[in-house]
This record gives structure tokens, C-alpha cells and sequence, in this order.
């Protein structure tokens, strides 16, 4: 009985309401929304910022569904504010790993293509998600996934960073098979 009691209550709807500063709006949703959606898909919860109201307010994060995904969704967004969560901004899951490599200044633009076409390829085709931070020297390319997706990730950019071809990410990121791959 009490075991059927404690799985009702986990499977319970629930919404919960945090405050976000405005400044940190950005880190949440991520470029493209790319962040706000890793929260959703990894917790299972509903999360919607409130945008409206005067400028420099906090905005209202609100995250709903089952209590159990509403706590990850909650503790993910959480420690994106405090920064704990995040490798320089992309947030890290648990269970997944992250890793960066140092790239020379003159070799960002090989990793990230025209229009981010390369970058987009890589992540398409190794599962991981890549980010660069051009603000350091030199610049750090960080990873973030699954062991073997940043493992294939990890090979590809050194690959890459030693003069290797990119046509294949290239394909990748237009809809194309990669030439077999």
C-alpha cells in the first residue's frame, strides 16, 4: 500500500514557479533553444519562461508535469543559474560526460564551417553537443554527451584540427548520408 502511494504521488502533476533573474534568461533557453529543450527532453517536464513584465524583473520559470521530472527539471535549471551545471554555458546532464580540447585561434573556423555547417554535422553525426569558447587563448572547444558520443566527437575535432577533411559534417548538415558514414 505505501509503495502504491509513494508511485501515485511521484506520478503526480504537479507545476512548480522559480524566479529567474533576466540576465540568466538566456542561459536557460540556450542559442536556439537548444538548452531549454536538453532540460525538457532530459527531465520529461514542461519548462516555460515568462518573459513578460517590466524590464531588469526576475522572469517566472515555470515547469510542470509528473513530481519526479518536475524535481529534475527543477534541479537542472537550478544549477544552470548557479553555474554548476553548465561547461561554460552548455548544460552538462547527468550520467553524461564532457570533455574539451584546445584549438588554436586560426583553426575555430575549420571546426565551425560556413554558417555552422561543419558544427552542426559533427553533433549530427556523433550524437554530442559542441560548443566553442572563442574568449579564451587559446579558444576551447567543449563536448558533451553520452561517453561514446563525446568519445567520436573527440576523435572527429582532432581529426579535424589536424587538417582533415569536413566535407563529410558538411553533407551531414545539408540532409545528406555523409558518403556512406
Amino acid at each position: 500500500e505505501r509503495e502504491r502511494l509513494e508511485l501515485e504521488r511521484e506520478n503526480e502533476i504537479v507545476t512548480r514557479s522559480l524566479e529567474c533573474p533576466q540576465s540568466m534568461v538566456g542561459r536557460i533557453i540556450g542559442r536556439g533553444g537548444e538548452t531549454i529543450k536538453s532540460l525538457q527532453a532530459t527531465s520529461g517536464a514542461h519548462v516555460a519562461i515568462d518573459q513578460s513584465g517590466a524590464e531588469g524583473e526576475p522572469k517566472r520559470v515555470t515547469i510542470s508535469g509528473t513530481r519526479k521530472s518536475v524535481d529534475a527539471a527543477s534541479e537542472l535549471v537550478e544549477n544552470l543559474l548557479l553555474g554548476t551545471g553548465a561547461m561554460g554555458g552548455m548544460l552538462v546532464i547527468p550520467g553524461q560526460i564532457t570533455r574539451s580540447i584546445e584549438c588554436p585561434k586560426e583553426r575555430v573556423g575549420k571546426i565551425i564551417g560556413r554558417g555552422g555547417e561543419t558544427i552542426r554535422g559533427i553533433q549530427a553525426a556523433t550524437g554530442a553537443r559542441l560548443q566553442i569558447d572563442q574568449t579564451r587563448q587559446p579558444c576551447v572547444v567543449m563536448m558533451a554527451g553520452a561517453e561514446a558520443c563525446v568519445d567520436a566527437c573527440t576523435q572527429v575535432v582532432n581529426e579535424i584540427l589536424e587538417g582533415g577533411s569536413t566535407a563529410v559534417f558538411n553533407e551531414i548538415a545539408r540532409g545528406g548520408q555523409g558518403f556512406g558514414y
